[in-house]
């Protein structure tokens, strides 16, 4: 089957040219899609499929007889073009046309209750669990909850958590 998905990741001939199909790839059967992200984790549990394979005929070795070799030659020659397959599409067909709203990336990460756990050295765990809280119970940005709470000052939290985006 998975030959079959990784013959098939670029899609049937045409389809960049298929409007609302861009990102999109056929697997196993024509009328099922899958994004590619899916495809590539496809591909992934394959590789781990081979992987598992391989180390059960490598430990195979029958009175050194090695017979175990072909399955395990012809699994990682497969892993091999599955990742490189996958890799390809996934760069091609969908990282290079990411395009970064920056806005939105520095929002992401002022609002993350997680960077506060920088300042358990210094506040302690109790004083950042109640600017976890009151971040998470307003809604506002844990900066602004330390700042509110009065725990500590703006230029310490930016020095030591690593600033506004």
């Amino acid at each position: 089957m998975n030959t079959f998905i990784l013959n098939h990741l670029a899609g049937p001939q045409g389809d960049d040219n298929t409007p609302g199909l861009r990102g999109y790839v056929l697997l196993a059967r024509e009328d099922q899609l899958a994004t590619i992200a899916e495809a590539l984790v496809q591909a992934c549990l394959q590789v781990m499929g081979n992987h598992a394979t391989i180390t059960m005929a490598n430990a195979s070795g029958l009175f050194e007889l090695n017979v175990a070799k072909p399955v395990l030659i012809h699994n990682l020659l497969q892993s091999l073009r599955v990742l490189a397959d996958a890799s390809r599409v996934f760069a091609v067909r969908l990282v290079k046309d990411i395009d970064v709203d920056r806005a939105r990336l520095a929002a992401n990460v002022d609002n993350a209750l997680l960077q506060v756990t920088a300042l358990n050295p210094l506040l302690g765990y109790d004083a950042v669990a109640r600017i976890t809280a009151h971040a998470l119970a307003t809604g506002g940005t844990p900066r602004a909850a330390a700042l509110e709470l009065g725990v500590i000052d703006g230029e310490t939290y930016d020095r030591i958590v690593g600033g506004a985006a």
